[in-house]
């Protein structure tokens, strides 16, 4: 019950802290923090973890987003699935590059299916230049900090 807390907690957190960058920093370079949360979620406690927090920040993003109801989850949810099997495959615990691989692959499944279900593929590369390579290198870019702050908070709560 307490880590269910811990993730809703954190999913609300996540969700603000990206709001508040998005105002600072603006929508173009504002990383991806609620799909590091997830993905970090899925590695550290499991599957279940991780979709109640793809749901719950999928409802989020939905409720403020321009998209029809329901496009965030759906594409949250997607991203926790695909961190299992992506992790499955090469992910190694303690190896930064493993780490720095599997958020680059989620971050790219997670916008290529929003462009796909947005209809947005004809104007892929518009899209490729615009949103997608701003918002993956942002949030490689923050990556490191955000899972070290994770891992410190979920020692001292969970611990």
């Amino acid at each position: 019950m307490k880590k269910i807390f811990l993730a809703v907690a954190a999913v609300c957190l996540f969700f603000f802290v990206e709001l508040l960058c998005i105002n600072l920093i603006g929508q173009k370079y504002t990383p991806n923090l609620l799909l590091l949360l997830i993905i970090y979620l899925n590695l550290s406690l499991g599957i279940r973890y991780s979709l109640l927090a793809a749901v719950l920040g999928g409802v989020f993003k939905d409720s403020f987003g321009v998209y029809l109801f329901g496009f965030y989850s759906f594409a949250f949810v997607f991203s926790a699935f695909m961190t299992t099997v992506i992790s499955k495959l090469i992910y190694q615990k303690g190896n930064p590059v493993t780490l720095f691989s599997v958020v680059f692959l989620i971050c790219l499944l997670n916008l290529s299916l929003q462009c796909i279900i947005s209809q947005n593929i004809h104007q892929l590369g518009l899209v490729i230049k615009i949103i997608m390579l701003p918002e993956i290198i942002s949030t490689l870019f923050v990556t490191g900090y955000v899972f070290r702050k994770l891992k410190r908070c979920a020692l001292r709560l969970l611990g």
